[in-house]
């Protein structure tokens, strides 16, 4: 039997450094192995308290007590926790107390508040189809043409202002009132 080949002699110095790293490289990951343990703890931790922070800032928007400071405050937590940007109307609202919280709203009642409210208006003409004008006659002059004209833009004139009416009547009985205006 001769002398270890070449191949055996380098595997025997691979074995030998890997085994002088051993100790560096157990160190290495478990350090690695704390720092991720660490990192996962912390965003549970960081989760947690995010809600802990939501539900408190919920609390203060939907009591009426609230001061406007607290309510700002409020406000600016669920803005930078929210992953969609509140606008600034609603961001407004809620400071003033003027906007109403899902936890205020009663879908029943809201909804019979808003059919009585606009009952009248859908009982009245501003529901009624307003009708073309009449076609002017078979050999019609520039003269009949002129009064079918402004025959249907009066018509039009009268379709436009409903719809108007009845849009705002709808803003009126859907857009909730403050309390404050109550």
């Amino acid at each position: 039997m001769g002398s270890p080949s070449r191949h055996t002699r380098s595997r025997e110095t691979e074995t030998a450094t890997l085994l002088r790293w051993a100790p560096a490289i157990t160190t290495v990951v478990a350090a690695a192995a704390t720092i991720v343990a660490a990192l996962i703890s912390w965003t549970s931790e960081r989760s947690a308290t995010d809600k802990d922070y939501v539900t408190l800032a919920m609390s203060i928007l939907s009591s009426k007590e609230s001061s406007v400071p607290a309510r700002r405050w409020a406000v600016d937590v669920l803005s930078r926790l929210s992953p969609v940007q509140i606008p600034k109307e609603l961001a407004s609202g809620l400071v003033t107390g003027r906007s109403i919280m899902p936890s205020e709203l009663d879908p029943s009642a809201t909804r019979r508040e808003i059919v009585n409210c606009l009952k009248p208006v859908l009982e009245s003409r501003l529901t009624e189809r307003v009708e073309g004008a009449p076609l002017p006659p078979a050999g019609m002059t520039i003269g009949d043409l002129a009064v079918f004209a402004d025959q249907q833009t009066g018509n039009l004139d009268i379709a436009n202002a409903r719809i108007e009416a009845l849009t705002e009547a709808a803003e009126v009985c859907i857009a909730p009132v403050p309390p404050t205006l109550r």
